[in-house]
């Protein structure tokens, strides 16, 4: 988004692009009301709106507030992109001296530059490490691949520990990024897809890596129950599924709170009933996961659900970054 960001930049086209931390997710509610705000304040620049001139003023107000609040607190380069997009989306339609004045503030210090050639670096090295996972899925769909070989060609080892870095915070969000960016190709988009193409093979390879980025996480376990399943390991498709259900991410259609058939009543415990949604990580997308072969492999068994998630070996906290 960085690179994108100056693209547009360098060809003049009016943009506003905005940075949110969290994982491989849809944004939240603020930031995607900020979203709205700057499409109905383009749209009064471009007259297709009658301009609202206290409601510019106080969203005038607001972005500078907010800017302000990251310079208090320490974040000189995330202040002083936003100031920077503050005099872009206003101009013409509010004075922007504050703005302005605040950005070359901060120009005259010398770590904002450094961050951003240190965000060029990082963005040029994620480049790379796109093109590094592009292949290594493509080699994944030709061939057999053992997860070492995986591991290393993608340099797991060494981004797990920038992903822990105190002393590089930009390198360390960026680290986590391309973890998930990791994660949700070998857990979920292409071990989906070698599921349909009744590949249940690839997908186990896929998500050996998933799973060793993240033991025990109980997504990637209900996709290992089912290739396990189609692939006749009835038992190991029933540890799996205990995993899947004792990390609380049984099918959507199981829940806790649905009534026992046989007493009518809804168990203390919960247990994890079959279906055949994807569990809540993971929505979206329609999906074989307990379907057919697994359905047999469990017979009538109901594991009890219990409350153990999985370790999140990219660290905790939610995550934002380059890339």
């Amino acid at each position: 988004m960085w690179a994108l960001d100056a693209r547009l930049d360098s060809v003049g086209i009016r943009h506003h692009i905005g940075w949110f931390d969290g994982v491989h997710a849809w944004p939240g509610a603020a930031d995607l009301a900020e979203a709205v705000e700057w499409m109905h304040l383009q749209a009064m620049r471009r007259g297709l709106l009658a301009a609202d001139r206290p409601w510019i003023d106080a969203l005038y107000r607001s972005r500078l507030g907010d800017a302000a609040m990251m310079r208090a607190a320490g974040a000189s380069y995330r202040a002083w992109r936003r100031f920077r997009a503050i005099e872009t989306d206003f101009a013409g339609l509010h004075d922007i001296a504050a703005a302005t004045e605040h950005r070359r503030e901060l120009e005259r210090q010398p770590g904002v530059f450094q961050a951003e050639r240190h965000l060029g670096e990082l963005v040029r090295q994620q480049e790379a490490f796109n093109r590094t996972l592009g292949e290594v899925l493509g080699d994944l769909r030709r061939t057999s691949q053992p997860l070492a070989t995986s591991w290393r060609r993608l340099g797991l080892d060494g981004l797990v520990e920038r992903a822990r870095d105190p002393a590089d915070t930009m390198g360390a969000h960026a680290a986590r990024r391309a973890l998930e960016q990791v994660w949700v190709y070998t857990s979920f988009y292409e071990p989906r897809e070698h599921l349909v193409r009744q590949d249940p093979r690839r997908a186990l390879a896929l998500l050996a890596i998933a799973e060793r980025l993240r033991p025990a996480d109980p997504a990637v376990a209900l996709y290992r129950a089912e290739a396990l399943a189609r692939l006749g390991r009835s038992a190991e498709a029933r540890e799996a599924l205990v995993t899947a259900a004792r990390g609380g991410r049984c099918p959507k259609r199981s829940t806790a709170t649905r009534p026992s058939r046989r007493s009518g009543r809804t168990p203390a415990r919960g247990r994890c009933w079959r279906g055949s949604r994807l569990p809540e990580t993971h929505r979206g997308a329609r999906s074989p996961v307990l379907a057919g072969p697994l359905r047999q492999a469990v017979g009538g068994e109901r594991p009890e659900r219990r409350s153990a998630p999985g370790d999140d070996i990219a660290g905790g906290g939610r995550m934002s970054g380059p890339g």
